[in-house]
């Protein structure tokens, strides 16, 4: 059960920040459609800086400073830290992918910039408390902005 937990909480944490998320999008936007082409294009830039399609150590140093405010980041992480925990990877003669030895799963939080300066206990729950301090921002940004914005009937 301990460690159904450990999945779960990253994915409800991330859920309810994105949900907070597009309420304060839907409050800053004068009608569904600007907030409707809003989100997408919100998402898709935190999804590419989040070190998924782009490991860390790749990402241009001009573009770093995104990677570390991006809240998907931190959800992504703790996400690798669960699901590998513990586990190593070893070639197989039969693949094609050309490998010498086996692979731990420090050594491939390493290789995607993860984890670094710190145990991966303390990365996992450092990634629980920004996700957490984000859904807060968010609830409050969508307040602010409703008491700010008034676009008439929604």
């Amino acid at each position: 059960f301990e460690r159904f937990l450990e999945h779960a909480l990253p994915f409800w944490l991330f859920v309810v920040m994105c949900t907070f998320l597009s309420h304060t999008v839907t409050a800053i936007s004068p009608n569904y459609d600007i907030a409707n082409a809003l989100g997408p294009g919100i998402a898709t830039w935190f999804s590419s800086l989040a070190g998924f399609y782009l490991p860390k150590p790749d990402i241009p140093a001009a573009y770093i400073w995104l990677y570390w405010i991006n809240p998907f980041r931190y959800t992504y992480e703790s996400m690798i830290i669960t699901m590998f925990d513990g586990k190593t990877f070893t070639c197989n003669p039969d693949h094609k992918v050309p490998c010498t030895s086996s692979v731990n799963y420090t050594e491939v939080l390493n290789f995607m910039g993860m984890a670094e300066g710190q145990s991966i206990e303390w990365w996992y729950w450092f990634d629980q408390m920004v996700v957490a301090v984000y859904v807060l921002v968010w609830i409050i940004a969508a307040f602010i902005c409703l008491r700010l914005f008034t676009f008439g009937s929604k």
